[in-house]
């Protein structure tokens, strides 16, 4: 459970710039004035019309970063339906037919856990995948949880593995029976143990106060493509 919200919360920092911090008497957002963002509004330049042109796009996004943000990015995560259009765009497909010029290749794969690599276009040294995972939205509206996905329908994120990014942990204050008194531990996984009897068992229980931070804000480029 805390690597699954390690990984949601690294997900909500990258694609909206914002950790929302949901539970018993607190409701705060943590902003990382994200600014990197578009939104293809116009159905002509839509992915989904043979009219856009994904590379030129691709090609835009990656310059804004390097202009701002100081790295080239090298890697393109796309939705399933994101990497469905691209792949199958009249554009794209013609980059793939120059194939003495080296300029791109599409040769998908599994990896592992959800992973699929798309390609590579060598022109922009960026790698292209997909990831598929879902996380239970039950914070949203209580009484109609939705299960959605890590990686947005329509979006593509540019980033940079060249780019800081940490994974802090908060300290843990637990209370100790023996001491009748509470003590606080700093680590990643802080394990706490203790026994009941009549029946007799042991309760096992893992506390950790993750939180993802992307240092460089401007390192990163989302965009909904379709």
């Amino acid at each position: 459970m805390i690597t699954r919200r390690e990984e949601w919360m690294c997900a909500q920092a990258l694609y909206t710039g914002v950790i929302p911090i949901i539970g018993d008497g607190l409701d705060e957002n943590i902003d990382f004035s994200f600014t990197n963002t578009e939104t293809i509004t116009t159905a002509a330049k839509k992915w989904s019309n043979d009219a856009s042109d994904p590379i030129a796009d691709l090609k835009r996004w990656r310059k804004t970063v390097q202009k701002n943000g100081f790295v080239n990015c090298n890697i393109c995560i796309m939705a399933d339906d994101v990497a469905e259009a691209f792949t199958r765009h009249a554009k794209v497909q013609k980059l793939l037919d120059t194939e003495k010029y080296d300029i791109a290749v599409i040769k998908p794969r599994e990896l592992m856990d959800g992973t699929t690599y798309i390609g590579t276009i060598n022109g922009l040294g960026l790698d292209i995948y997909t990831y598929t995972e879902w996380f239970l939205d039950d914070w949203t509206n209580p009484a109609a949880p939705e299960e959605k996905p890590l990686v947005p329908d329509g979006t593509v994120l540019l980033a940079s593995t060249a780019a800081a990014y940490s994974r802090y942990y908060g300290a843990v204050t637990l209370g100790d029976k023996k001491t009748d008194n509470f003590s606080t531990t700093e680590g990643v996984r802080v394990p706490k143990s203790w026994m009941e009897y009549n029946p007799d068992r042991r309760f096992l229980q893992l506390f950790s106060r993750p939180l993802m931070v992307p240092h460089e804000v401007d390192s990163w480029f989302v965009a909904k493509v379709l």
